[in-house]
């Protein structure tokens, strides 16, 4: 074995999973576990009174998805100079 032959090196396209981020999965897990995290609060207010929230783990996974597609929209290089707190609160 000849130790003066290096191996070709990796291309930063090797590191990269484009199925994963480009797919439809990964911002509904992401939208997923933005809402559950109110849930546990949500839970115990239910349990200790009797006003019924039904309608806002819906409304809080769908802001986390809203927050999830803005920012991915935000990533994309020809938006770079819409990245402020004014378009994002918008």
């Amino acid at each position: 074995m000849n130790t003066n032959e290096q191996l070709p090196k990796p291309s930063y396209l090797d590191f990269q999973d484009r199925p994963w981020t480009s797919g439809l999965l990964r911002p509904l897990l992401i939208s997923l576990l933005a809402a559950s995290v109110p849930a546990g609060p949500l839970a115990v207010l239910r349990a200790l009174t009797p006003w019924r929230l039904g309608y806002a783990l819906p409304v809080f996974f769908l802001a986390a998805l809203e927050g999830v597609y803005s920012t991915l929209q935000l990533g994309r290089p020809t938006w770079r100079d819409r990245r402020g707190l004014g378009f994002r609160l918008g």
